[in-house]
């Protein structure tokens, strides 16, 4: 009887595909941050040096997969291409406050308007790790973020 059986559940044993991981080998890690309160990352990469602050970036989550006390490794979960200009467009990862929560977001604003101030100024677009480790649009009516290069000195 056993053996009659096997066969059937064998239809009903489906597994889920698993998506080839992503690679971004060759590209320029241009800045990146580890996500307090996680063993994860954030990560802006480019195709090369220069890339970083003109052209097409790649940004991405990682998670890490090695444990406590070894050499960190991580995976690609994640990533979204923008496109960055020295003259207007820069990338950061910022600490923001959204929804009554403070923790790393991608943001992209414009470079030419935020100058010495404390708080990073018309923001263009933004991205948090939502509780699913995806990269997820953040409305930018509603963020605040540090400018971790303003120095009141």
């Amino acid at each position: 009887m056993l053996i009659l059986l096997l066969p059937l559940l064998s239809l009903f044993n489906f597994s889920t595909p698993h998506s080839a991981p992503i690679e971004l080998k060759g590209y320029f890690r241009c800045r990146e941050s580890l996500i307090e309160g996680t063993q994860d990352a954030l990560v802006c990469y480019a195709p090369t040096q220069g890339g970083c602050n003109a052209g097409r970036v790649i940004l991405a989550y990682e998670r890490r997969h090695s444990q406590a006390g070894r050499k960190p490794m991580f995976d690609i979960a994640d990533t979204v291409q923008v496109r960055v200009s020295a003259q207007r467009r820069a990338v950061a990862i910022a600490r923001c406050t959204a929804g009554g929560k403070s923790r790393q977001y991608f943001v992209v604003f414009d470079a030419t308007a935020t100058g010495a101030r404390p708080h990073l100024s018309h923001i263009v677009q933004a991205w948090g790790v939502n509780t699913k480790g995806r990269l997820t649009p953040v409305a930018v009516k509603t963020i605040q973020c540090a400018n971790e290069d303003f120095s009141s000195n």
